[in-house]
C-alpha cells in the first residue's frame, strides 16, 4: 500500500537524512513472505550514520514500535523488514475501494497532460488480420491506463491509406474485379484480387509499371484514380469499425497518410531546411551515418514519397494540434531501426518534443505455424478467430450453465474477453504464441479465470442478498490468507500507476491473476464460510468478496474486458 511505503520513507527520511523518494525506491518486497511484506536495507545508510548495516537495522526498530501499521517490525542481518497487520489493510484497503467502485485505481498524476496514442493502424482493402490484435488491444489498454491517471488520451488509428498498393489494387480492380461481389464479401473481395496481382505479376512484371503509374495519378489528383481510391477506401472503413465495436475499442481519430498528401513537398523542403538531406542513388535521404543507422528516405528515384515522409508530417501536425507531453507509436519491434531514424529526423530538425515521442514496441505473435502474409493470402482474419473463441466459449457455457439466462451474451464476453487477455497478459516485448487450449482455460493465467472469479463473487452477493455494512469489523480478517487478498487489493492503485509509467498492460493482468489466486486460497479453505451464521462475521467477509469483485471488474475494465456476472 502506498501509504503504508510513504509512511515508512517519512520516518526514515527524518532518522537517516536520505530523501523520502530515494527511500521509496529502496523499499522492497522480500523474496520470501515469511520475511514479512516489505523491506529495507540498510548499506546505504552506513557511511551516513558510521556505523554496520545490521547495527543499523536494530537501531531504526524502535522507530516503528507501536505503529498501527505492522503485526511486526524486525531487524534480520542489514535489513529491516515489516509485515502489515492484516486488520489495519482490512480498515483501510475495503472502505477505500467501496467508496471508490469506479474509480479506484485512479490517480492524478497525468492531469493537464496530453497523451496522443498511435496504434492499430489497418491498411485500407485488408482486412484486420489477427496479426493486428496486438497493436489494437495494447494501444486500447495503454489508453486506458493513462486516463485512469488522470491524463487526456487522443487515440489515433493511422490507417495505411495511401502508397503505391492502391495503384496495385486499382490495376486488380480493373482487371478481375466485380462489383456484384464487392457488394457481397466487401474487404475480402479486394483482398482476393489483390493477391491475385502478386501472382500475376510474377509471369506479367509490366503490372508493376503500370500500378506506379496509377499512383502518380492519385498523387496528381487524378479525378479516376481517386474514384477508386476512396471506394476502397469507404468499404474498408466500415469494415474496420465494425470490427473495433465487436472488440469494444474506441479511436478519437481515424486518419491516414492521406490526411498529408498535400503537405509532402512542404515536410521535404522543411527536413532539407534543417535536418539536411543529401541524394543518394537517386534517392532523397537524410544521412544518419554520424548517428550510426542507415539513411531514412524520403523520396524515392522516381519522385514518390515514403512512409517516413508521410510520418514527419504527421508527427508535426500531432504537435501543433495537441501539443503533447508524451506521443506513442504501439507497432511492433520489427520496426525499432525505423523509429529510432523517425525521432532522430525529428531531433535534427531542431524540434524538442522528439523526446516526448516513444515507440512502444511489442514482440511477435504466433498462431499455429502458419504465416500471415497478405501479399499470399495467407491472412487470418481476426473477425473468424472472434468468431471462433465466442463458439468455444458458447459451448463451455453450455456444459457447466446451461440454465444460464443468456448465454450468447455471455459467450461473447467471454470469448473476446480470452483474446485480450491471452495477449496482454504477456510481457508487452515478448513474442506470444496463441493457443486455444491455454487462453479458454479456467484455471490458468487467462481472462476466463479471472472472469469466473468474478462471477462467483457476485454469486454470493446474490445469494446472501444484500451486506450489512454497518456490521463490518476489521479484526475479523486476520488468517493469513486473508491478508494475502487484502494486500493485492491494496497494491492494486500502484500497479495501475506501474503500468502506465511503464507503457506495459501485462503488470494490471498479471496483479488480476495473483488476486484471484489469492481469494481462491481463501474461498477454498477447508469448513471456511462467506456466508457464515455470526452476522457480523458474514457482513466482513462478504464485504472482502465484493471489494474482490469490484477490483476485478475495474481491473479487467481498464484492459478492455467485460466482467459477466454470471457464467
Amino acid at each position: 500500500m502506498k501509504i503504508i511505503r510513504e509512511f515508512i520513507a517519512k520516518t526514515l527520511s527524518e532518522e537517516v537524512g536520505f530523501p523520502s523518494e530515494r527511500l521509496l525506491g529502496m523499499l522492497k518486497v522480500p523474496d520470501s513472505s515469511e520475511r514479512g511484506d516489505l523491506a529495507v536495507p540498510c548499506f546505504p545508510f552506513a557511511k551516513a550514520l558510521k556505523d554496520k548495516p545490521e547495527n543499523i537495522a536494530r537501531k531504526l526498530e524502535g522507530l516503528f514500535s507501536g505503529s498501527e501499521f505492522f503485526s511486526s517490525v524486525r531487524p534480520e542481518g542489514p535489513f529491516l523488514n515489516f509485515t502489515y497487520a492484516g486488520p489495519v489493510l482490512a480498515a483501510r484497503v475495503l472502505p477505500e475501494i467501496l467508496d471508490n467502485e469506479e474509480t479506484y485505481g485512479s490517480g492524478t498524476e497525468g492531469a493537464g497532460k496530453t497523451v496522443v496514442l498511435d496504434f492499430s493502424s489497418p491498411n485500407i482493402a485488408k482486412p484486420i488480420a489477427f496479426h493486428h490484435v496486438r497493436s489494437t488491444v495494447i494501444g486500447a489498454a495503454l489508453a486506458n491506463l493513462h486516463e485512469a491517471r488522470g491524463y487526456r488520451t487522443e487515440r489515433i488509428n493511422y490507417l495505411g491509406d495511401w502508397g503505391t498498393q492502391f495503384g496495385k489494387l486499382s490495376v486488380a480492380f480493373q482487371r478481375w474485379g466485380d462489383r456484384d461481389l464487392l457488394e457481397k464479401e466487401k474487404i475480402r473481395h479486394l483482398l482476393a484480387i489483390y493477391v491475385r496481382f502478386h501472382k500475376e505479376v510474377e509471369t506479367d512484371p509490366g503490372l508493376e509499371e503500370e500500378a506506379r503509374a496509377w499512383f502518380a495519378r492519385m498523387e496528381k489528383g487524378d479525378a479516376e484514380a481517386l474514384a477508386f481510391w476512396r471506394l476502397f477506401y469507404d468499404i474498408s472503413l466500415a469494415e474496420f469499425r465494425r470490427i473495433y465495436a465487436r472488440l469494444g475499442i474506441r479511436f478519437d481519430h481515424f486518419e491516414g497518410e492521406s490526411r498529408y498528401k498535400d503537405d509532402l513537398e512542404r515536410t521535404v523542403e522543411k527536413v532539407t531546411e534543417t535536418a539536411g538531406t543529401v541524394e543518394s542513388r537517386g534517392a532523397l535521404v537524410v544521412d544518419l551515418e554520424s548517428e550510426k543507422m542507415p539513411p531514412c528516405l524520403l523520396k524515392k528515384a522516381d519522385g514518390a514519397t515514403l512512409y517516413a515522409t508521410r510520418d514527419i508530417a504527421a508527427a508535426m501536425d500531432r504537435w501543433e494540434r495537441f501539443g503533447f507531453d508524451r506521443s506513442l507509436y504501439v507497432v511492433a519491434s520489427q520496426q525499432t531501426l525505423y523509429f529510432r531514424q523517425l525521432f532522430k529526423v525529428l531531433e535534427k530538425m531542431g524540434f524538442a518534443w522528439a523526446a516526448r515521442c516513444h515507440h512502444v514496441a511489442f514482440g511477435m505473435l504466433q498462431l499455429a505455424d502458419k504465416t500471415m502474409s497478405t501479399r499470399k493470402g495467407e491472412v487470418i482474419f481476426l473477425d473468424d478467430v472472434l468468431d471462433k473463441a465466442e463458439n468455444l466459449s458458447l459451448r463451455a457455457i453450455e456444459e457447466k450453465n446451461p440454465e444460464l439466462a443468456d448465454k450468447t451474451a455471455v459467450a461473447r464476453q467471454v470469448g473476446v474477453g480470452a483474446i485480450i487477455f491471452g495477449d496482454l497478459v504477456n510481457r508487452r516485448t515478448n513474442d506470444v504464441t496463441f493457443e486455444w487450449e491455454r487462453i479458454l482455460n479456467f484455471q490458468g493465467e487467462t481472462g476466463v479465470y479471472v472472469q469466473y472469479t468474478h462471477a462467483r463473487c457476485c454469486a454470493m452477493q446474490r445469494k446472501a442478498g444484500g451486506i450489512r455494512k454497518e456490521l463490518f469489523d476489521a479484526k475479523l480478517l486476520d488468517r493469513p490468507e486473508e491478508k494475502d487478498v487484502l494486500k493485492s487489493l491494496g497494491r492494486f492503485p500502484d500497479r495501475v500507476e506501474k503500468a502506465a509509467a511503464d507503457l506495459d498492460p501485462s503488470i494490471v493482468a498479471k496483479d488480476l491473476i495473483e488476486l484471484c489466486r489469492a481469494f481462491n486460497r481463501v474461498y477454498n479453505i477447508e469448513g471456511y464460510r462467506f456466508l457464515a451464521d455470526e452476522p457480523a462475521l458474514c457482513a466482513t467477509r462478504l464485504l472482502l468478496a465484493r471489494s474482490v469483485a469490484l477490483v476485478l471488474r475495474r481491473g479487467l475494465s481498464l484492459l478492455g474486458i467485460e466482467a459477466p456476472e454470471e457464467m
